[in-house]
């Protein structure tokens, strides 16, 4: 995306100038989703910090939020909330 898109697209151009940086993004995929369960800010953590608990997994049940997360389309949050 270039800046005449989003003028195109019905921004300003008056704003353009207020804009710094414009990031493409792609779509997240299943191993991405994998991946985040337990990084450090990843939803595994967030929960064990939030309610003082430990949480174990198997690879299996951690494959399946991954899964979940992946073809639901509520990312990081809808797996948070499975873990809950």
């Amino acid at each position: 995306m270039v800046l005449q898109d989003l003028i195109e697209f019905g921004v300003m151009p008056e704003f353009m100038g207020r804009i710094h940086r414009i990031v493409n993004l792609q779509p997240m995929t299943l191993d991405d989703y994998y991946r985040i369960i337990d990084s450090g800010c990843g939803p595994v953590r967030h929960v064990q910090e939030q309610y003082g608990v430990e949480i174990r997994m198997t690879e299996c049940r951690r494959r399946g939020l991954a899964e979940d997360a992946f073809r639901s389309g509520l990312g990081i949050r809808g797996m948070e909330n499975r873990i809950r």
